[in-house]
């Protein structure tokens, strides 16, 4: 029986999972570790939704993600 990975899973339930896992991935991955360091606590407790409704949480993370300067914004594909 194959379990499924929960590591990298969050439920979308009564909570700020959507938003918390966005900035968990910002502070373990972005690359910029003066942003991530410095700015990013400040700008995810800035835009921290003050509701567990999902459409906050994706207009959260959205303001959240448009604070990183462009020039650090990439789309990679899954091969790159």
């Amino acid at each position: 029986m194959h379990m499924p990975n929960t590591e990298n899973t969050f439920s979308l339930g009564n909570d700020l999972s959507l938003y918390h896992a966005a900035v968990k991935v910002l502070e373990e991955k972005f690359f910029d570790t003066h942003w991530r360091e410095n700015i990013l606590p400040s700008q995810a407790a800035l835009h921290e939704p003050s509701t567990t409704d999902l459409d906050a949480q994706r207009c959260a993370t959205r303001e959240l993600l448009a604070q990183i300067p462009a020039s650090h914004v990439a789309l990679l594909s899954h091969h790159s």
